[in-house]
């Protein structure tokens, strides 16, 4: 698994569900909310928590080998 895979689709799901009324008007107001999105993912302590603790149950399952 990859985490960042992991932090996009919850920044997707994140922006689906918080949507503004008003769509971005140009690329910098996209950039911007999308920004966003992703701080709020990323200083959800919850959320990071349990992305690194499945990446942890995966290596111990043997899902990556140790180099």
């Amino acid at each position: 698994m990859n985490p960042i895979k992991n932090m996009w689709i919850e920044v997707k799901r994140t922006v689906q569900e918080t949507w503004p009324v008003l769509l971005p008007r140009n690329g910098n107001e996209l950039s911007t909310f999308t920004s966003d999105m992703w701080d709020e993912v990323a200083s959800s302590q919850h959320y990071v928590r349990s992305l690194v603790e499945s990446m942890t149950r995966m290596k111990a399952q043997g899902f990556w080998a140790s180099y």
